[in-house]
């Protein structure tokens, strides 16, 4: 009994270890995504001028908005994981 819950305690760490990098991989992917998305629509814009003005300022808001709420949690999970790393290390 006593190795079944300490081999679920081990399992549920790695699973929840695994999970918050997936986490962290697809924010830095969503911010990276969001940046191209702004250079895009720049560019419509700007050089291509396919969209009015009021369409360029309601994306380029949601997307800034979208980045800033992404800026703002990455570092918070990057710390989780790196202190779940240290306690997995310290044992």
């Amino acid at each position: 009994m006593l190795a079944i819950s300490l081999l679920s305690r081990f399992v549920s760490k790695k699973i929840s270890k695994i999970r918050l990098k997936k986490k962290i991989v697809l924010k830095e992917t969503q911010l990276k995504v969001l940046g191209e998305l702004v250079k895009k629509t720049q560019s419509e814009r700007f050089k291509e001028n396919k969209i009015p003005a009021l369409v360029y300022n309601i994306r380029v808001k949601n997307y800034k908005d979208k980045i800033e709420d992404i800026k703002r949690e990455l570092p918070v999970l990057k710390s989780n994981f790196a202190r779940m790393n240290r306690r997995s290390k310290k044992k």
